[in-house]
C-alpha cells in the first residue's frame, strides 16, 4: 500500500479502526508522520551530504567520480584537465590535449589507441616528475614545468608511437600503453633522433628497443607495479651514456620479480603453444626476424603449409592428429611480405622453396634439409623448425 493511500484508509475507516482498538490520538499521529514521509519522499528538495575531512585529492576526486556515475561520465582525467587549463594560463589544456590525442591515434600511419591517462602520465615521466598518476603530483610548479616542457613532450610522444607503428604495433596488438613510455622518455632525451634512419646508432637502438618492447609485451613485464618500474628504467635511461641501456633495464625486470630470458618452459608454454589468430602471434613471429619494420611494408601472417594440405587423406595416420594441432601453430607460420605471399599460393610447397635464395631460408628459419619439404615429411619438418625457433628465441636475451 502506497503512502498516500495509507492516509486515506486511516481517514475513511473509522468506525473499523476503532474495533482495532486504535484511538482517534493514535490515527493522528500515524496520518501526520505519513503525511510527513510522503512531503519527504515528494515534496521536499533534500540534499544529502557528508563532510569528508580527508585532505588528499585523488580521495576526492574518486568520491566526486563515484557519486556522479548516474550523471554525465567523467574520469580522473577530465578533471584533472579542467584543472590544468585554470593553471596554463593562454593554452586550453583540454582542447591541447584532446586534439594530440586524436592525432595520434588517427593520424598517423597506424590506427591507435591512447587515451588522455596515458598522455598526462607521460608527462610525469618526461618532466622527471613523481610517476604516480595522481592530483597530488599536478601541482602549480609541476603544471607550469609540465607547460614549459610541453612541446618537447609532444615531439619525443609522436616519435614514439612512430617508432612502435613502423614495427607493426598498434591498437591491435599493444597490450600495455606503459610499455611505450621508456620507448619515448629514450626519445625525448635523444631529441636529434627518430631511430627510423640508417646511422649505426639508430640502426643498433632500434634493434635494442624492438627487441626489448616484443618480450616486454610477451611477458606482460608491465602488468604488475608499473608505476615502481616505470621509476627504476628510467633511471637505467638517465644514468646511461648513449645507448637505449638494454641489459640493465632487463636486470630491472628481472628485480620486480619477471623472468627476462626465453627458457624452454616459457617458450613451451607461451610461445610455442601461439596460433594463427591470436593478437600475439604477430609480437612473437616478429622476433625470429633481424628486421623489425613489418609496420611500414604490408606483409601477411602466411602458413608455411597450406592449411588446405591437412584434410583428411593427405596425411599419414599417424600424423593426423599432429596435423590438425600444429596447422595453425606458430611453428607452421611465418611473415611475407604480401606481394611474396600472393606469389607462393598457387606453387607447390617445395618447388616454390626451391626458387627462393639460400638467405631466404635463414631469414624465415626453414629447415635446409630438402628431404623435408616434401608434405609427407611435414611432422619432421615442424618439429625441426620448432627447435630453430627455440634456439632464435633463447639466444635473444641471456640470464
Amino acid at each position: 500500500m502506497s503512502v498516500k493511500s495509507s492516509m486515506f484508509f486511516l481517514e475513511q475507516k473509522d468506525e473499523e479502526l476503532d474495533n482495532y482498538g486504535i484511538s482517534r490520538g493514535e490515527r493522528k499521529v500515524f496520518s501526520r508522520n505519513l503525511e510527513r514521509l510522503y512531503r519527504a519522499i515528494h515534496d521536499e528538495k533534500v540534499i544529502a551530504y557528508y563532510i569528508e575531512t580527508d585532505q588528499d585529492y585523488d580521495r576526492v576526486l574518486d568520491i566526486f567520480i563515484r557519486a556522479n556515475d548516474g550523471g554525465t561520465k567523467l574520469t580522473k582525467s577530465d578533471l584533472l584537465l579542467s584543472m590544468i587549463t585554470s593553471k596554463w594560463g593562454g593554452m586550453n589544456a583540454r582542447e591541447e590535449i584532446f586534439g594530440f590525442v586524436d592525432y595520434i591515434n588517427n593520424g598517423l600511419s597506424r590506427s591507435n589507441s591512447f587515451d588522455k591517462d596515458f598522455i598526462m602520465k607521460s608527462c610525469l615521466v618526461l618532466a622527471d616528475l613523481p610517476v604516480a598518476y595522481k592530483v597530488q603530483n599536478f601541482t602549480n610548479e609541476n603544471l607550469e614545468l609540465i607547460k614549459k616542457k610541453w612541446p618537447e613532450i609532444k615531439k619525443a610522444i609522436k616519435k614514439g608511437v612512430d617508432l612502435i607503428n613502423s614495427y607493426g604495433i598498434d591498437e591491435q596488438n599493444l597490450s600495455s600503453v606503459n610499455a611505450v613510455i621508456p620507448i619515448i622518455y629514450f626519445l625525448y632525451k635523444n631529441p636529434s633522433v627518430d631511430l627510423l634512419g640508417s646511422t649505426p646508432f639508430e640502426v643498433r637502438n632500434s634493434g635494442y628497443i624492438h627487441r626489448w618492447l616484443f618480450m616486454a609485451l610477451l611477458k606482460g613485464a608491465f602488468g604488475r607495479a608499473a608505476d615502481g618500474l616505470l621509476k627504476n628504467i628510467r633511471s637505467n635511461i638517465k644514468e646511461s651514456g648513449a645507448d637505449f641501456p638494454l641489459k640493465e633495464i632487463n636486470q630491472t625486470i628481472l628485480s620486480s620479480g619477471l623472468h627476462t630470458t626465453f627458457d624452454d618452459d616459457y617458450i613451451d608454454d607461451h610461445v610455442l603453444s601461439l596460433n594463427y589468430g591470436s593478437k600475439r602471434v604477430f609480437l612473437a613471429l616478429s622476433l625470429l626476424y633481424d628486421d623489425a619494420r613489418w609496420g611500414i611494408t604490408p606483409h601477411h601472417q602466411d602458413h608455411i603449409f597450406a592449411t588446405n594440405l591437412f584434410k583428411s587423406g593427405k596425411l599419414k595416420a599417424q600424423d593426423t592428429l599432429y596435423g590438425e594441432e600444429k596447422k595453425n601453430n606458430l611453428v607452421n607460420l611465418c611473415l611475407l611480405p604480401a606481394s611474396e605471399n600472393t606469389s607462393k599460393k598457387d606453387m607447390p610447397f617445395s618447388f616454390w622453396l626451391e626458387s627462393r635464395d639460400q638467405s631466404f631460408l635463414k631469414r624465415h628459419l626453414i629447415p635446409e634439409d630438402k628431404s623435408l619439404w616434401a608434405f609427407d615429411r611435414v611432422s619432421d619438418f615442424l618439429d625441426a623448425r620448432e627447435e630453430l625457433i627455440r634456439l632464435r628465441l633463447k639466444s635473444l636475451f641471456h640470464p
